[in-house]
């Protein structure tokens, strides 16, 4: 009861007398009638202005009234953060524009709402285009990628052959799975020879280390500028949330010592001389959504870092949960530097909706194309949308990926390598525990070959 007291005396006179008010009322028409034009609005603010407007409004019409001598209430309060006219006029036209404003009130209450979940789908400014679609070329600190669709750094498995079969599909650039800083400045031989591999055909290309020591990072980052000239960018990994990785400080334990971090990132763009860009959390546990979105604007401000891709989980829940798509927009909307969207974006349903929402400069596509590049083709317009590879394409593909291994690893070390990969091909076609069963215990890529054969002839 004492709601419906209030909500009655908080009606006032805010439009002329003509208004209409619908209720079906699209946004930007609640928004225009309440005096904010679509080409001076930003999301960040437009409900922000509706208020105004509405104070403006109350103000009129309060001195209006008072002029009238038709003021029989006094009382102010909050609604939605307007002051509300606790004023009420008595006489029957003025009550009519009450009861018309109150319903638009209501429907700018609603406007908050949806503006608050739209705020950052994109900024409206007076002279500000649209979007880019995902097709449109990317620039990051003058390394040109030929569109917005980039393949993640995937740890353990982003080597040459998984980059350069994004590439294949249409990635406009891809990031390389993490490599030890340390391993490098060390000389270790594995890291050097296959970790930092690069296929001629690929590019651009980033390299992504981790470490939590700025010297060492620094010449780490050195020795892959002056020995992998291929390399574009040196990108920083800040968010891997793996305990192995974060107990030496490195990774997602970054997010906790802000100012090591970003004497990485310096260290990294000093020895490097090449443009550097960092992959963040957006936290360390559920709940934190500070300590990655102020940590991306220090290694901008302070480190000079050209880009952030931010993944817009904490480290703690890992891929669990939905990612705040919310909190990347505020990121995009207040960064001055290109913010790369990654995580959560298992579909080209996702992507789409995920980079309309934050307006992200690209997005950055990990597990979900893990045994489906056909995503990238679908993303870039190349493949109809819903389309799935046919029982040809699935079986080339994976025979390509197979062949790649031998060549990067021999016969036997890339038998036992690719166990990771088979059951992504295997969902594909359909195969059951016995194929699963049957490739997983295969010495070489020859057995693994015959045995999914064996699979298709039997279909």
């Amino acid at each position: 009861m004492r709601h419906r007291q209030r909500r009655r005396c908080l009606r006032n006179a805010v439009e002329q007398d003509d208004v209409e008010v619908d209720r079906a009322w699209p946004v930007g028409d609640v928004l225009g009638r309440m005096g904010v034009g679509h080409a001076a609005r930003s999301p960040l603010d437009s409900f922000q202005r509706a208020e105004q407007r509405v104070r403006i409004e109350l103000g009129r019409n309060r001195r209006r009234s008072v002029d009238e001598g038709r003021l029989v209430e006094d009382r102010t309060d909050r609604l939605c953060g307007v002051e509300r006219g606790a004023r009420h006029d008595t006489n029957a036209v003025s009550r009519q524009r009450c009861e018309r404003c109150f319903d638009l009130l209501d429907r700018v209450t609603e406007v908050g709402a949806e503006c608050q979940i739209a705020a950052h789908q994109q900024e409206f400014y007076p002279e500000r285009v649209p979007q880019p679609p995902l097709t449109e070329p990317l620039e990051i600190a003058g390394v040109q990628f030929a569109n917005r669709v980039l393949l993640a750094p995937l740890a353990g498995i982003g080597n040459w052959f998984v980059r350069l079969q994004a590439q294949r599909h249409g990635a406009g650039g891809a990031f390389s799975e993490m490599v030890s800083s340390f391993a490098i400045h060390y000389g270790n031989e594995k890291t050097l020879t296959e970790l930092l591999r690069v296929h001629p055909e690929e590019g651009p290309l980033a390299l992504q280390l981790f470490g939590q020591d700025p010297v060492v990072m620094r010449s780490a980052a050195a020795h892959v500028a002056e020995h992998v000239p291929e390399v574009d960018i040196i990108d920083l990994n800040m968010g891997c949330p793996v305990p192995k990785v974060c107990k030496t400080g490195a990774g997602a334990a970054m997010l906790k010592d802000p100012d090591t971090a970003v004497a990485v990132a310096r260290a990294a763009r000093e020895g490097s001389g090449k443009p550097v860009t960092v992959k963040l959390r957006s936290g360390s546990t559920p709940g934190d959504t500070t300590s990655g979105f102020e940590l991306a604007h220090r290694l901008v401000e302070e480190a000079g870092v050209a880009a952030i891709t931010f993944h817009p989980r904490s480290a703690k829940v890992q891929h669990a949960g939905v990612p705040d798509y919310d909190l990347a927009a505020r990121l995009v909307s207040s960064l001055p530097a290109p913010v790369i969207l990654t995580g959560g974006l298992q579909t080209a349903a996702d992507v789409r909706r995920a980079y309309e929402h934050t307006g992200a400069a690209a997005v950055m596509l990990a597990r979900g194309s893990l045994g489906n590049p056909w995503l990238f083709e679908e993303l870039l317009g190349e493949r109809a949308n819903g389309e799935q590879p046919t029982v040809t394409e699935i079986v080339a593909e994976w025979e390509w990926v197979m062949e790649r291994a031998v060549e990067h690893l021999g016969a036997e070390r890339g038998a036992r390598y690719l166990r990771k990969f088979h059951p992504w091909y295997i969902e594909r076609l359909g195969g059951g525990r016995n194929l699963k069963a049957a490739l997983q215990a295969t010495e070489t890529v020859a057995e693994a070959q015959a045995a999914v054969q064996q699979h298709l002839a039997v279909r």
